[in-house]
């Protein structure tokens, strides 16, 4: 079995591939560590500034408690029930000028977004009217 030309082929084959599959986890685990290293200047870059926004609104959210009457044992029983009515605009207009710095860390560079933004949003009064009955109580709204 030593002797035979195709185990020696064979475990040649194998041993390269050994030898050849080394150099190439080391370079994988190097592409994991820059990999995360990049994951940890984003986090740097993201917790040097105020880190990442999301704009939603304007909208009005209006406090409401509605008295109902319900039948309960021959009786008629009043409870109240309590929301928060979201009124979004009819219409909104988002004006602003985006600049980009660029911060570098190492290797590896990031980018934060500066803006200067204007909003302008107009509520239509009449949709209220809908709300607006003997038994609905309406409390201060807040803009949102």
């Amino acid at each position: 079995m030593l002797k035979s030309p195709l185990f020696w082929k064979i475990n040649t084959l194998i041993g390269c591939i050994v030898l050849l599959s080394l150099p190439l986890m080391m370079v994988r685990e190097l592409i994991n560590e820059r990999a995360d290293y990049r994951s940890e200047v984003v986090d740097a870059i993201e917790q040097s500034t105020s880190g990442s926004q999301k704009l939603a609104g304007p909208l009005i959210a209006i406090p409401i408690t509605e008295t109902l009457t319900r039948m309960e044992n021959q009786k008629e029983v009043n409870y109240q029930r309590s929301w928060v009515y979201y009124w979004l605009p009819e219409s909104l207009a988002v004006t602003g000028k985006q600049t980009v710095e660029s911060r570098r860390v190492g290797i590896y560079s990031g980018q934060v977004w500066h803006n200067a933004l204007q909003i302008k949003a107009s509520f239509d009064p009449l949709r209220l009217a809908a709300l607006r009955k003997t038994n609905i109580v309406l409390g201060q709204p807040r803009l949102v």
